[in-house]
């Protein structure tokens, strides 16, 4: 089909709106292109901010079986600073892991599953 505009006028007026659509078209994606990539940052950002408090946590306990052995103070009041920082950590994780488990981006790509199982191993190890 071949279009056939006898009048300047209408040609160019018909080049002019497919021209204002085809940046709409382009500006919509672009847009959503955006939207996805702040979306999954802010899942990278949780992942890792998790896996490094994650790194934290077992770092503290490590310094807790070493150090806290000589402590007089952990065995006769039962205070210890490196069992209140794995308190403090393991909150920490338990609420980025809840906000994983909120994200959007989670819930498409149905990973629900998966960021329960290491929900529930991590509650075990503690």
């Amino acid at each position: 089909m071949i279009l056939k505009f006898k009048k300047l006028k209408t040609r160019l007026l018909f080049w002019f709106l497919v021209f204002i659509c085809s940046n709409l078209i382009l500006v919509t994606i672009n847009f959503t292109y955006i939207n996805q990539r702040e979306r999954i940052a802010e899942l990278i950002f949780l992942l890792e901010e998790s896996h490094n408090h994650l790194i934290r946590d077992y770092k503290n306990q490590l310094s807790f079986f070493t150090k806290e052995i000589n402590n007089k103070d952990f065995f006769e009041l039962g205070i210890s600073k490196s069992l209140d920082d794995h308190k403090k950590l393991f909150r920490v994780i338990n609420e980025n892991l809840d906000k994983l488990l909120k994200h959007k981006v989670i819930k498409r790509f149905q990973l629900d599953t998966d960021i329960n199982k290491i929900k529930d191993k991590i509650c075990n190890y503690d």
